[in-house]
């Protein structure tokens, strides 16, 4: 995989060209991130990356993901917090780690329901308890210890493809994710974000691992 072109936009840019015999990324990089071996340092506070030219494949992706030959020709272009696709990464990013400990510390009793990153900035997870029981701001200091503890983990997330009946066994319980399957268009990818022993139904993208989700609060 040859890399070809500069500029910046609201970050590095730059071209791909795919060739027939394209070398593996340096050990223990990230696969977008492996192939700019000439800009190492411009990714020291990359959250995400957008793709262009692509066809199908144009977006938001993760630093983690593996590029193929639909990209051949097209342009990435890298992010961090500063820009909004940056900020949006790293909240959605901490909203799973808060459902994940929600579900640490309620367990079943919990039925998530969905985490988007906030407009206005920050994050949260709507979710439905079982019971009387309630989350009030006398809760917050334990969700926000369980969430560090993962935090301290650095806990990679992981995207999953796969079909729609596995996703259904998948949330069998959770009424919510099964309503939220059943708008998601016939012949759309279904993906799934693995962190730790959380997996939750998401497009993503997300931040390469739950280390880079530091400066926060509940």
């Amino acid at each position: 995989m040859l890399w070809d072109g500069a500029g910046v936009v609201s970050g590095l840019t730059r071209n791909v060209v795919m060739g027939t015999t394209p070398p593996p990324p340096p050990p223990s990089t990230l696969p977008v991130l492996g192939c700019f071996p000439d800009a190492e340092d411009g990714f020291r506070d990359t959250v995400v990356v957008s793709i262009a030219g692509a066809s199908q494949a144009d977006g938001l992706w993760d630093l983690s993901r593996p590029l193929d030959g639909a990209h051949d020709g097209c342009s990435i272009t890298t992010h961090t917090f500063a820009s909004k696709e940056g900020q949006h990464t790293f909240w959605h990013s901490a909203a799973h780690v808060l459902g994940q400990a929600l579900e640490d510390l309620h367990g079943d009793d919990v039925l998530l329901c969905d985490g988007p990153a906030l407009e206005e900035g920050g994050f949260f997870y709507e979710m439905f308890l079982h019971g009387d029981k309630r989350v009030t701001e006398e809760d917050y200091k334990s969700i926000e210890k369980a969430m560090k503890r993962h935090i301290k983990k650095r806990e990679a997330f992981q995207r999953m493809e796969v079909d729609r009946e596995f996703a259904k066994a998948m949330f069998a319980d959770n009424r919510f994710k099964l309503e939220m399957l059943d708008r998601i268009p016939a012949g759309e990818a279904i993906t799934l974000y693995k962190c730790g022993q959380f997996v939750d139904l998401c497009r993503g993208p997300h931040v390469p691992n739950t280390g880079m989700l530091k400066g926060f609060t509940v």
